[in-house]
């Protein structure tokens, strides 16, 4: 297994140009998490981490068990939402806990031609903004612990509706011979 190194979310997402009011609610939540990072810590904000989601969606890298998992916008950079969550499955250790802050979709009326017009945005173009994280991680062994929805005081529709969340495996109720009966 490569060398991953451990990173921190003071890094900005690499490629990510956000405007400034939205800039400065994302590194606030960036923040907070900070206390929460505990044991080895793989950050998919930073290139480096991308690498390493990368090669495990590929399946080119043994699965490595980190404590957590951050990513605050890093996810945007992965055409596929659903492999990369697979892979976070993977690399995540059986106690340990993703931390995720990303822009979601958001269905509203005409949404679909909002988010099509945004996406030609430049400061969104080539990314994958517009995707419901929060389903794809149910989609997994993984359950939703907290989530919490932030609006953006933005007129770039695709980065008007984040989500900040927490992901955990959730142990299932074992079952003895007494509580069978």
């Amino acid at each position: 297994m490569r060398h991953v190194p451990t990173a921190t979310v003071d890094v900005p997402a690499v490629g990510l140009s956000l405007p400034v009011q939205v800039a400065d609610v994302v590194d606030g939540l960036a923040l907070a998490l900070a206390p929460r990072l505990r044991g080895r810590v793989l950050d998919l904000g930073t290139a480096s981490g991308r690498e390493v989601l990368i090669a495990a969606i590929h399946g080119s890298l043994d699965a490595g068990h980190f404590d957590t998992i951050v990513s605050v916008c890093g996810l945007v950079h992965v055409p596929d939402l659903f492999a990369a969550v697979t892979a976070i499955e993977a690399l995540l250790a059986p106690s340990g806990s993703a931390l995720v802050v990303e822009p979601v979709d958001r269905p509203v009326p005409g949404g679909l031609v909002l988010a099509t017009l945004g996406a030609l945005h430049p400061r969104v173009r080539g990314l994958q903004v517009n995707r419901d994280v929060p389903a794809t991680i149910r989609c997994t062994s993984l359950t939703v612990v907290d989530i919490e929805r932030i609006a953006m005081p933005t007129p770039i529709w695709p980065l008007r509706s984040f989500v900040a969340l927490t992901a955990a495996r959730v142990a299932a109720p074992s079952t003895d011979a007494a509580g069978a009966r």
